[in-house]
């Protein structure tokens, strides 16, 4: 698999730049999202169950090129042939559970925000939102789906709520983020200016207040420079550290807008489901008598 390209949560095509680009088909109203795998003009048709997982993939005369055995947490999604399940056959296509991409060279799945380890029913890294226990994978309940690695949802309803409002989240904080950074530079411009500016009035008052030739009036004149010099360079370094820290609030206003767009899009899937929104959803027994 080469690099990946995406329309919010959605790969829409991936390749090594080559000229060699596998094209993806996508459509809201799909419980996987993905339609049809285009890799050069082989065209491969998906098939799911109920959480998006495929179960199969057919060729363009609906001839079946792989069905699927899977697991209830990605591990083993043997792929066999036409014949069943006494014929396994190297696997046409990398989507697996809940349409994630498995990568075949790392040995994990690739779930948006962070990788995830079938093996151990774990992600890699832990949850900067969710409570709980950081690594479970959808607090360990097989009848769930994670569409980014941050929150999870029980139905296909509440996961397309929640995928089309994040989607708009994400996009919405990026033009944010792009807005704050071009107005915190106008401002960087301004201050530059506004710094010459004062610089030369400085050393204007000097001329003025050390108007004479002589010996001590030059060397007064001269610190009056260094002086002036000095304290406008002190006023620049302020603003532009004042700058610098405008565009780290803008990125951090970015990811704590992120993080946002997951916690709300996990209360979208806990009304959509029914579920309770209070701190108990997040405590992995909560869900074992549900299981």
């Amino acid at each position: 698999m080469g690099c990946l390209f995406y329309d919010g949560l959605k790969v829409v095509a991936e390749g090594t730049g080559q000229n060699d680009k596998i094209y993806y088909t996508n459509s809201p109203g799909v419980i996987g999202g993905i339609v049809c795998r285009d890799n050069n003009g082989t065209k491969l048709w998906y098939h799911y169950d109920r959480l998006g997982t495929p179960v199969a993939v057919t060729d363009a005369n609906g001839g079946v090129a792989a069905v699927y055995q899977n697991t209830a947490f990605g591990y083993g999604e043997w792929a066999y042939g036409s014949s069943g399940f006494n014929q396994m056959i190297t696997d046409p296509q990398p989507y697996h559970l809940t349409t994630k991409e498995f990568d075949a060279n790392v040995g994990l799945y690739y779930f948006n925000a962070r990788w995830y380890d079938a093996t151990t029913a774990r992600f890699v890294s832990r949850d900067s939102v969710r409570r709980g226990e950081p690594y479970l994978y959808c607090n360990s309940a097989p009848n769930c789906v994670d569409p980014t690695g941050r929150y999870c949802c029980r139905s296909a309803g509440g996961k397309a709520a929640a995928d089309a409002f994040y989607d708009k989240c994400v996009k919405d904080a990026k033009a944010h983020l792009d807005d704050m950074s071009f107005l915190w530079g106008q401002w960087r411009d301004e201050m530059q200016a506004a710094n010459e500016a004062v610089l030369r009035d400085d050393k204007a008052d000097c001329d003025k207040r050390y108007p004479f030739t002589d010996v001590l009036s030059n060397l007064k004149k001269a610190g009056c420079y260094f002086a002036a010099e000095a304290s406008a360079s002190y006023r620049w370094s302020l603003w532009w550290g004042t700058y610098l820290a405008g565009i780290g609030l803008a990125t951090g206003e970015y990811i704590a807008t992120l993080n946002a767009c997951d916690v709300v899009a996990q209360r979208i899937c806990l009304k959509y489901d029914g579920l309770p929104d209070d701190p108990a959803f997040y405590d992995p027994w909560y869900w074992i008598p549900s299981i």
